[in-house]
């Protein structure tokens, strides 16, 4: 009797682990392909709407529901932590996050709507759009554009971003980088700001003559940083925008692939 009695006390006991559970993760580490994959999702905010069926639409996956998060690095703890079954990223993210933690691997998906990233800053500000678009050109034109892309973005350096030197006199831009975007923003071991959109800015500064001063803003606050002139640019991972007082630069990166992060 004292044995039965330990049996099915310890058999609740299973029951009510799976249940806080949620059950236990799937095992993913055989899936090589997006539509595989069931049950929850993990998705980063931004500023249009995100539902489950879209991301299913878009990645050609079969995912039941979606948690949204603030930022990248609380939708990868989540991930790790088995509270969603992977997390929805562009090509980019996903390679690099795969590249730097040996617990994480990157499954591509389709080749469609493109990652386009530009930077906003307010429409009063003429001139500083236009020494922008001018700098992106001229880097274009001369392949520094391609190289930082390679180097960044590509071949994935996880190194500092070279600042440029301060110009005595010079005007000050603030820019507001998330920190929290790799490979193109992000917080360097050492504590700076670093990635590709920080040694584009960097190498914009260098031609347009203007010093620039990097803040970490998280990305649902940067659109009234910017309208209350705390911050003079950011960057914008959706190409094109319009918006009242505010205007977008030319888009100077995209990617048309997106695709899973998952654990190993």
């Amino acid at each position: 009797m004292k044995t039965k009695t330990i049996t099915i006390l310890l058999a609740m006991a299973l029951l009510l682990t799976l249940t806080a559970c949620g059950g236990g993760a799937a095992d993913t580490s055989s899936y090589t392909s997006v539509d595989q994959f069931e049950g929850e999702v993990g998705f980063i905010e931004g500023p249009s709407t995100v539902t489950v069926d879209g991301i299913n639409q878009m990645m050609g996956t079969k995912f039941e529901s979606v948690s949204l998060y603030p930022t990248y690095n609380e939708a990868l703890l989540a991930l790790k932590a088995d509270r969603v079954t992977a997390v929805a990223v562009g090509k980019p993210q996903g390679e690099y996050s795969a590249s730097t933690d040996s617990s994480l691997r990157f499954i591509s998906g389709k080749a469609q709507n493109p990652l386009q990233i530009s930077m906003l800053t307010r429409s009063d500000e003429a001139e500083l759009l236009g020494q922008i678009n001018s700098a992106l050109a001229e880097l274009k034109d001369s392949g520094e554009l391609e190289a930082l892309n390679e180097k960044y973005v590509e071949n994935i350096t996880v190194d500092g971003a070279a600042l440029p030197s301060v110009i005595q006199g010079a005007q000050m831009i603030t820019v507001g980088v998330s920190g929290d975007n790799p490979p193109f923003d992000y917080i360097s071991a050492a504590g700076d700001p670093s990635g590709y959109n920080v040694a584009l800015m960097g190498a914009i500064a260098e031609i347009a003559g203007f010093n620039v001063e990097f803040v970490t803003i998280p990305f649902s606050a940067k659109f009234a940083a910017l309208t209350s002139e705390r911050i003079d640019v950011f960057f914008f991972h959706g190409g094109y925008f319009s918006s009242e007082g505010i205007v977008a630069t030319d888009v100077y990166y995209e990617n048309m692939t997106n695709g899973l992060l998952v654990k190993k």
